[in-house]
C-alpha cells in the first residue's frame, strides 16, 4: 500500500520506461501481457483502457498503432492501459472481469489505477467489453466500429441512468443503427452514434480518432467517482460469496 501511496505522490509508473512525454510499462500477466502508459509527470485521475479487436494482439496493436502518442495527445490525466484480448471469434475473453485487470494493473505496476473509467474497445473488443458492463465502473464505453454479435448485453447496460455509450460505425453502421432504433427513448438518449468515412483500422491506425473520442468523454466528479468504486467493491464481494 506504501508503494501505490508514494507512486501516486510523485507520478505515474515509476519502473516504466520514461519517453518524451510520456511513461510506458509492460506487464507480464498469467492473462497475457498489458501495457501501461502516462503521461510523465503528475499522478493520473483516470484510467482508460483500449481493448483490441481480433488478427493483432496486444503487443503488436501497442507498437503497429502507437497508441503511447495517440494517448498523450487526448490530453487526458490518465492511466491508459492495454490488455490481452482475443485475436479470433474461437479464443475465450482474456478478462472477464474490469476489477481483474485493475487489480493486476495495480499489482504489477506499483500505480493505483483510479476508479473513474473510460472503456475503448475496436472491432471484436464488444466480447471483451460486453462481460465487464455489470460492472459499477463501466459507465463510459466507446465502441470503434464494434456493433457485432448479439449486443443484449449493451441494450441492458443502457437502463442504468448513469451510462453514456459512443458508436462510431464503418462497417458496423446497419447493425449499429438497427441496435439504437431497437432502444427506448430514455436509452437512445445515452448514446452517441457517429457514422465515419474512415475505413475499419483507419479507426485505430493513427487518424487521431482515437485521441479525439478520449477528449470527448463526459468527466465523473469526485463523489460519483467514490460512489462507484464503494459499489464495485461491494459487487465483487457479492461475485466471490456466490461463487
Amino acid at each position: 500500500m506504501l508503494s501505490l501511496v508514494l507512486a501516486a505522490t510523485v507520478g505515474c509508473l515509476p519502473a516504466g520506461a520514461s519517453l518524451d512525454r510520456g511513461v510506458h510499462q509492460r506487464l507480464t500477466t498469467p492473462a497475457g501481457p498489458i501495457h501501461l502508459w502516462c503521461p510523465a509527470k503528475g499522478a493520473p485521475l483516470e484510467t482508460v483502457v483500449f481493448v483490441h479487436g481480433h488478427e493483432l494482439d496486444a503487443d503488436a496493436v501497442y507498437a503497429k498503432h502507437s497508441l503511447g502518442e495517440q494517448f498523450e495527445s487526448s490530453g487526458r490525466a490518465a492511466l491508459f492501459v492495454v490488455p490481452e484480448a482475443p485475436v479470433n471469434g474461437g479464443e475465450a475473453v482474456k478478462w472477464g472481469s474490469l476489477e481483474a485487470l485493475l487489480d493486476a494493473v495495480e499489482e504489477g505496476s506499483g500505480v493505483q489505477a483510479p476508479r473513474s473509467v473510460i472503456v475503448l474497445g475496436h472491432s471484436g473488443a464488444y466480447r471483451t467489453i460486453a462481460r465487464w458492463l455489470g460492472s459499477p465502473l463501466a459507465t463510459r464505453v466507446v465502441l470503434l466500429d464494434a456493433a457485432y454479435g448479439d449486443l443484449v448485453e449493451y441494450h441492458d447496460w443502457l437502463l442504468r441512468p448513469e451510462v453514456r455509450l459512443h458508436v462510431l460505425s464503418a462497417l458496423t453502421e446497419p447493425r449499429a443503427t438497427a441496435f439504437i432504433a431497437g432502444l427506448g427513448s430514455a436509452q437512445r438518449a445515452r448514446v452517441k452514434h457517429e457514422v465515419t468515412d474512415l475505413g475499419h483500422w483507419e479507426l485505430v491506425s493513427g487518424e487521431a480518432t482515437i485521441a479525439r473520442v478520449i477528449a470527448e468523454q463526459p468527466t465523473v466528479s469526485g463523489p460519483a467517482t467514490r460512489a462507484a468504486a464503494a459499489a464495485s467493491r461491494a459487487h465483487v464481494a457479492g461475485r466471490r460469496a456466490a461463487r
